[in-house]
């Protein structure tokens, strides 16, 4: 699981790195009528590296769900990644049930039980479930927001991809790939 999920993750910073590069390329140089001073290349480098890697990151979990029960949830979560790792399925989906139970509203819990149901080739319910985390995402930071919902529109492409449907699999990456835009 870990191995297509981390390639999905790298596609997602790979896509962002070159939209940041097409658009400092592109949009730049002509952007000033009057400009003050030309910057050197080294200087342009420079500033590209920056927004580069102060843009890539992984994305992050909306916490706003987070409550008193917040300790035993993720206690459970730690418990399932360690039988994720181990390949034992069955056991993380049943520590993940456990945690969405304590606290239904866990975007963090339904994104995680999703990549379980996608590992086990249960890809329908894999994208039901992530889909009712996105349906628990809106609120707080935009942005932070639009990259996580941007990671469970790539999970629900790979689970639509893996049974089959192409068509279904290519609109979820565009759906990923809209959202990924309104980040950078």
């Amino acid at each position: 699981m870990g191995n297509s999920f981390m390639n999905i993750q790298l596609h997602f910073s790979l896509v962002r790195v070159l939209s940041l590069l097409f658009l400092f390329v592109s949009g730049l140089p002509g952007c000033s009528t009057s400009p003050q001073y030309q910057a050197t290349p080294a200087m342009q480098k420079a500033q590209l590296e920056k927004k580069i890697s102060s843009s890539v990151v992984k994305p992050k979990q909306p916490t706003i769900h987070q409550n008193t029960f917040s300790e035993a949830v993720n206690s459970l979560l730690s418990l399932a990644s360690n039988q994720q790792e181990a390949t034992d399925y069955a056991g993380a989906a049943a520590s993940i049930e456990r945690a969405l139970r304590i606290n239904p509203k866990s975007t963090e819990a339904y994104h995680r039980l999703a990549e379980v149901r996608l590992e086990q080739g249960r890809f329908g319910e894999a994208e039901q479930l992530a889909r009712k985390a996105m349906s628990y995402v809106n609120f707080g930071n935009h942005i932070q927001n639009d990259e996580f919902k941007a990671g469970l529109w790539y999970l629900i492409s790979v689970a639509r991809s893996r049974g089959g449907n192409k068509t279904g699999a290519e609109k979820a990456l565009l759906e990923a790939h809209k959202l990924e835009m309104r980040t950078l």
